[in-house]
């Protein structure tokens, strides 16, 4: 009986646990440099990690920036 006892109690502790970590909404990451027309690199971002969301509007504020440097934009994942 106490061991049963245990292992409810165990049971009630990471259930709530594992639920709360299988929630969690994974980061997507992005990576976007403008080359010139030779291949070099004018501009490098880094690389931005996060939700989809956050990874989109970096990619389209470093799009909307090759225009101003006359480069062509290239975004890894």
């Amino acid at each position: 009986m106490k061991n049963l006892k245990k292992i409810l109690f165990a049971l009630l502790i990471l259930l709530p646990v594992s639920l709360i970590f299988s929630t969690c909404k994974k980061s997507v990451c992005s990576h976007c440099v403008i080359k010139d027309s030779n291949g070099a690199i004018i501009k490098d971002y880094g690389q931005k990690c996060g939700t989809t969301t956050d990874v989109d509007n970096y990619q389209r504020s470093a799009r909307e920036d090759a225009v101003q440097y006359n480069g062509t934009i290239t975004c890894t994942n």
